[in-house]
């Protein structure tokens, strides 16, 4: 072998003693090219009979620690089939001690207990045979946590989880030089067996493991992707799952920069999507009502993605818009908590995702979701051409159908897509277009931000509809008429009123809404609330269950900052408006999200002579 024959003309050239000052750590060079029983015999009977101990020494010397951790690779993992391993594990065993070099020493035998049980099944053995070195292994606690982290984790797979817990909480202190990048397994196994203890401490030997992962450059990539996962799922069972969602964000986003075309990477992408619905429904629902014994999902517990991989990969389970579910799932995760600057980078981040992936994306239709956040943007054209690619898939799947050329699912999307008109009308416009900018212009025009001069640049800027074919284009103008209408020209209420009554295309009632809420800008506070209420009644419901990004961040904000701007620009519209000022405003505040709405209204009768309809009052005093 050439790395023995490296060895032999190095003797040859420093004479009987191998190592002195000079080649220093060149006896470690040699040993991690080595492989064969012969070779490693062949290395011991040349040792020099002294060298210094700072080559041997387990706590500095991190030539030495790679040297014997090599040993794994080169004995077991390139072994050809004519040799046996434990032989040789055997043989660099007694030279460890023998050479009084107790790593070598001590990896041999973590490899050999470990071959033991892998190979040949042999818990018992291994257990006897790390019992009969205790006195060596008790020499340094590196010998004792390497050799005894080893037989914990085999215990573990195994499924001997209280002979595991017995051999790895006794380590949970001991620290090691950085280079031992065995902490790391370590850490995975106990994370799993203190789990069944106690969540605390399961959750913090996950969090040293990504600590550790994170500063030490030894470890690859796909591990530390998988040690966020496991991270997060730790800090899902210990109660802090927003926490759980950053990190879980954290880890996707850099798998996806660092993305391999490999089972490994297929397989985490599978499994961070699995744990982020997860730590979603415990966000949604404070409980994840999905997962669990006889539920549709298994619960993620800490080896979650350690997990062998093979039944998760077969019959197609990964597909590549798998990386765009998972963010779109993000999306949803942050919208929940009101992150609205992570929500809008995962929204982004879906949709160039989603658009980039495939040539037809079969999940695109969902983009629809994030159509707020252009709009919010005043990207106009991207949202419409948003839409246009749910468009288009829709006519695919309506095409398919027609040729009796469709699948089982694109059957039942086209029976969806014909039940909810989907290609006879452009209600999509209205839902997500053109009501959240009447919302916009509203508050932009009560700040004083836009003015009067550019209302029609603005409006020209909307009604551009790039790919989307409009459906019913005389409607699309009309809707366009509306804003031009009451922003430039004035048209108050009755005039609104006395036009619309008049039309009759299929979204009239969203049309009415977005005047409705327009004129409510121009409109005295007294008329403005009857305006809100009134429409509350259908569009609180629709938006806040089916378009919660849009719900949560414009349709709560500007009903708390139109009334606040109500009242800044006429005061004294208001009844007792020092109270209100200095009462009711705070309060509105301090109600959670979700509630505010109702509560601008509960707060604003105290303040304005507000019609209230039977209907309009069931809906304020109703509980959500």
């Amino acid at each position: 072998m050439k790395s023995n024959e490296a060895f032999t003309k190095i003797l040859k050239e420093n004479g009987k003693v191998l190592l002195d000052d000079n080649l220093l750590n060149g006896i470690w060079m040699i040993f991690a090219q080595l492989s064969s029983f012969d070779e490693f015999q062949s290395w011991a009977e040349k040792l020099a009979p002294s060298y210094p101990e700072s080559i041997t020494d387990p706590e500095s010397n991190e030539a030495y620690v790679m040297a014997a951790a090599s040993i794994y690779r080169n004995v077991i993992a390139a072994n050809s089939a004519s040799e046996s391993p434990e032989e040789t594990l055997k043989l660099l065993l007694n030279i460890g001690i023998e050479k009084k070099m107790y790593l070598i020493f001590a990896y041999s035998l973590k490899y050999l207990i470990k071959y033991m049980v892998e190979k040949n099944n042999d818990l018992k053995r291994a257990i006897l045979l790390v019992e009969s070195y205790q006195a060596q292994l008790e020499m340094s606690r590196i010998y004792f946590y390497l050799v005894r982290a080893e037989l914990g984790a085999l215990c573990l797979n195994k499924g001997e989880r209280q002979l595991a817990f017995d051999y790895l909480s006794p380590l949970r202190e001991t620290e090691l030089p950085f280079f031992y990048i065995e902490k790391l397994d370590y850490l995975i196994a106990a994370m799993q067996v203190f789990f069944d203890r106690d969540k605390e401490i399961s959750a913090a030997q996950s969090s040293r493991a990504l600590e550790f992962s994170k500063s030490n450059q030894s470890i690859l990539n796909i591990d530390r992707f998988k040690i966020y996962g496991e991270t997060a799922v730790g800090l899902a069972h210990t109660n802090r799952t927003r926490e759980a969602l950053y990190l879980l964000a954290e880890g996707y986003e850099k798998i996806l920069d660092e993305f391999i075309d490999s089972d490994e990477y297929k397989a985490v992408i599978i499994r961070f999507g699995h744990t982020i619905m997860y730590v979603m429904q415990i966000l949604n629902y404070q409980k994840p009502i999905d997962f669990g014994e006889n539920q549709k999902f298994v619960i993620p517990e800490p080896g979650f993605f350690y997990r062998n991989n093979d039944a998760l990969l077969q019959g197609g389970f990964y597909f590549e818009e798998r990386k765009y579910m998972v963010a779109t799932l993000t999306t949803d995760g942050f919208e929940e908590i009101l992150d609205f600057e992570n929500a809008r980078k995962w929204a982004y981040k879906a949709i160039e995702l989603i658009t980039s992936l495939l040539e037809e994306p079969r999940f695109i239709a969902l983009i629809q979701k994030f159509v707020f956040y252009p709009v919010n943007d005043k990207q106009y054209l991207h949202a419409f051409n948003m839409l246009a690619e749910v468009q288009s898939f829709y006519k695919r799947i309506a095409k398919k159908v027609e040729d009796s050329n469709e699948s089982q699912e694109e059957t039942e999307i086209g029976e969806m897509v014909r039940a909810a008109g989907l290609l006879s009308g452009d209600i999509e416009i209205y839902l997500y277009i053109l009501f959240p900018v009447a919302l916009d212009f509203s508050l932009s025009i009560l700040s004083g931000e836009m003015k009067r001069e550019d209302y029609e640049t603005h409006i020209d800027a909307v009604f551009h509809s790039g790919n989307y074919n409009i459906f019913d284009p005389e409607e699309f103008a009309y809707a366009k008429s509306v804003f031009e209408n009451i922003l430039v020209h004035g048209m108050d209420f009755n005039g609104f009123m006395e036009v619309h009554g008049k039309i009759t295309s299929s979204n009239k009632d969203l049309i009415h809404k977005i005047g409705c809420f327009l004129l409510s800008t121009f409109s005295s506070p007294t008329e403005a609330a009857n305006i809100h209420l009134a429409n509350l009644i259908t569009l609180d419901k629709i938006y806040r269950v089916t378009f919660k990004s849009f719900y949560n961040f414009q349709v709560i904000p500007y009903f708390e900052n139109f009334w606040k701007l109500k009242f800044k620009n006429d005061p004294k519209a208001f009844q007792h408006s020092e109270h209100l000022l200095n009462r009711g405003f705070p309060l509105i505040e301090k109600t959670i999200p979700h509630k505010r709405i109702k509560k601008i209204f509960i707060v604003l009768l105290n303040h304005l002579s507000i019609s209230l309809s039977s209907e309009i009052e069931q809906f304020i005093e109703t509980e959500d």
